[in-house]
């Protein structure tokens, strides 16, 4: 089979990518009560169609949030999806492939995971009642099962800090946001926790009133334009990705004793 990745060099790849994105935003439907595929409406733009496929109020201040938040997290370097996609654009596959392997790859990440436990293990059960034990929760597990102190962040992430401090300015459809931004401010001064991508999605989530698993999604759908665009360029350098494997010796062989068999 012919691969179209040759193609795009030479065609618009226009068409393409609107496909795939509006695709993944009409895929928030299934998020909806109604949980169907919902299908975009003409000139309408992402931010307010993936807004009407998951029920949320789409006025322009909460279209632009969302609009700000996907701009801000399209790319991060070379994130493992991110490289992923590569690989696959210098195999000349189309886009279409380029996107689907670097999805596969994000949502077996931990900060896809971290986005629905912090929703789910943290924000919901939390109260005034449990403050202090969900503070050693977070403590003591936030960064790898919260995503809280990025280890590329070691004072904090900027976007997960801007992403807050929009939140916090927009009406909150959900009336529990105040108080998990005070915890988070109070983790914070307290026992030193930074919060992540995975937190303040959730927190934004929250806010603009998207259901539960919506912050994963998100961080998804933005990340499909950046790989898109990673793709397209690596496809202009003309050579393949190969990474080489070397070989590297056992103790038992390194010290002459055969590797045992089963």
């Amino acid at each position: 089979m012919q691969s179209r990745g040759l193609n795009e060099l030479t065609h618009g790849v226009g068409d393409d990518v609107r496909v795939i994105v509006h695709t993944l935003a009409a895929c928030f439907g299934a998020l909806n009560p109604k949980q169907r595929f919902t299908e975009r409406n003409n000139e309408e733009s992402v931010s307010a169609h993936t807004l009407r496929a998951v029920g949320c109020r789409a006025d322009a201040k909460v279209i632009s949030a969302l609009d700000q938040a996907l701009i801000m997290l399209a790319d991060h370097e070379m994130a493992a999806a991110t490289f992923v996609a590569r690989i696959t654009a210098s195999m000349n596959s189309d886009l279409y492939c380029c996107v689907a392997s670097a999805l596969c790859a994000h949502a077996g990440s931990s900060a896809v995971a971290a986005a629905l436990e912090v929703d789910a293990q943290l924000f919901a059960p939390l109260t005034r009642k449990n403050w202090r034990a969900m503070q050693q929760l977070v403590q003591s597990h936030g960064t790898t099962l919260f995503g809280f102190n990025h280890p590329l962040y070691p004072k904090g992430d900027p976007r997960a800090e801007v992403l807050l401090e929009l939140s916090a300015t927009l009406y909150s459809v959900d009336p529990k946001v105040p108080l998990i931004l005070e915890f988070l401010a109070d983790a914070r001064r307290e026992v030193g926790v930074l919060p992540g991508i995975a937190v303040a999605l959730a927190v934004f989530t929250r806010t603009i009133g998207m259901p539960y698993g919506s912050a994963a999604g998100l961080w998804m759908l933005s990340r499909t334009v950046g790989w898109i665009a990673h793709s397209i360029e690596q496809r202009t350098q003309a050579f393949m990705l190969r990474p080489r494997a070397s070989y590297v010796r056992t103790m038992e062989t390194r010290s002459g004793t055969a590797p045992s068999r089963i």
